[in-house]
């Protein structure tokens, strides 16, 4: 066989290969409404008693992620938390301070960080994304360390890649190949003669 030829065949199989392996941006938000529950206000929280923790989870495979064939780059969590009101109806003077402990892991994605009313965002770690992209899903503590606050709401948002898994190439594709392998045939005899 022709040297050349070899060359010719082996790019068209490299070229088909990777047109056939391509990649898909995705971009799946999972959230949860705390005032859902018949409460406008959300889940309350306080350093002072015994309402100092919640416990709850983010589920990406219920919005379509898929561990097998999708790849993870980035994840952020944000709450949206409410400070409460004081008894003239203002938001209290105090700070609040809150950490955000992972149930997979020892340490905290966030520890004693001072927040106020509205969203508060958190980009996830590596470590935090490779378990995340195993299960799909996620549990997260909020600890009041100080004050006490609202949580309205939680989002994970989760961006990356997906990979079809069957991709068939197009019939339009494959003649065009067929053609182009026929006429460097042709060629090559024409060479040869």
């Amino acid at each position: 066989m022709n040297k050349q030829l070899q060359h010719w065949i082996s790019a068209t199989v490299l070229i088909v290969g990777t047109q056939s392996a391509f990649a898909i941006p995705f971009e799946y938000t999972d959230v949860v409404d705390f005032t859902s529950g018949g409460t406008t206000d959300g889940e309350y929280l306080s350093s002072l008693g015994l309402d100092d923790t919640l416990t709850y989870g983010h589920n990406l495979l219920d919005e379509g992620f898929s561990p097998a064939t999708d790849t993870i780059f980035n994840a952020t969590l944000t709450l949206t938390i409410q400070d409460d009101l004081n008894w003239r109806g203002n938001e209290d003077w105090a700070p609040e301070f809150i950490d955000i402990e992972l149930t997979h892991f020892l340490d905290n994605l966030i520890a004693n960080t001072e927040v106020d009313t509205g969203d508060f965002s958190v980009d996830l770690g590596v470590g935090h994304i490779a378990t995340l992209q195993v299960s799909g899903a996620m549990s997260f503590t909020i600890r009041a360390d100080a004050g006490d606050f609202y949580l309205q709401g939680s989002s994970l948002k989760i961006s990356g890649s997906a990979t079809p898994q069957n991709t068939v190439p197009e019939p339009s594709s494959l003649a065009l190949l067929g053609v182009g392998l026929a006429a460097t045939g042709l060629r090559l005899q024409r060479k040869r003669r």
